[in-house]
């Protein structure tokens, strides 16, 4: 470990989530002596249109806010905000965790529902996904999506999480980045092989994109499920 201060770890969350699902990870790297912020996407705010260029945004302001260097985590959806804010002179690594690395001309949708994933013939999202209204927004259907997203999540985070998902914007899935990231910043790439969200196929597709993989034998969920190795990752990142 260097001399320097640690950097300041930003985590940004996935589709229907908030910053609320961090919860524990921010304790764990308060504990360990790294600062952490937790950025709320506007694609979760039902007040607000939303999309990936707004989700950027958001995360950009932060890494104007943070004072110092930036570990930036994006997790699930997240992984494609990180990869369009990235780029930022503030950050110096990022983190997929079991998220999706984009590049040019991709978008989530184009990903999930591409050749690798389809190949791959794993569970996903898809089936607990339901359009609200006149489509614009997305919801879970909580009995669908329990087993995807928190297989093996502590019963007290599942519920806590169903108490505070809200929808989704729907633009965000559908749109390509204009910046790629991973393509000029130092990235670990998180594998979660018991993912029911996003096929771990594709996991490992898009983490050779990545300098460094790291495989977890966990559920999309590892804020809940790997809390202790989540923070032990970010913060190895955070004081290197």
């Amino acid at each position: 470990m260097s001399g320097a201060a640690a950097a300041t770890v930003v985590l940004v969350h996935g589709a229907w989530h908030g910053p609320w699902c961090w919860r524990h990870v921010v304790a764990g790297l308060e504990r360990a002596g790294v600062r952490a912020v937790a950025v709320p996407l506007p694609s979760v705010d039902e007040t607000k249109p939303g999309g990936l260029a707004a989700d950027a945004a958001a995360v950009r302001a932060a890494l104007d806010a943070a004072g110092g260097p930036v570990v930036l985590c994006g997790h699930s959806y997240g992984g494609a905000v990180i990869t369009e804010a990235g780029d930022h002179p503030a950050v110096r690594h990022l983190v997929y965790l079991t998220a999706f690395a984009m590049d040019e001309g991709e978008t989530v949708l184009s990903l999930a529902n591409g050749d690798v994933a389809r190949s791959a013939n794993e569970d996903h999202i898809g089936p607990a996904i339901r359009p609200v209204g006149d489509g614009s927004r997305l919801a879970l259907d909580p009995a669908v999506a329990v087993p995807l997203l928190y297989a093996q999540s502590p019963q007290g985070d599942v519920d806590f999480s169903l108490a505070n998902v809200h929808t989704q914007a729907a633009a965000g899935f559908g749109t390509s980045v204009s910046h790629v990231a991973w393509r000029t910043k130092p990235s670990t790439f998180v594998v979660c092989a018991r993912d029911r969200t996003i096929p771990p196929t594709l996991l490992r597709w898009m983490a050779k994109r990545c300098t460094r993989t790291v495989e977890l034998d966990t559920d999309h969920s590892p804020f809940y499920s790997r809390v202790d190795e989540t923070v032990a990752l970010l913060a190895e990142l955070a004081k290197a």
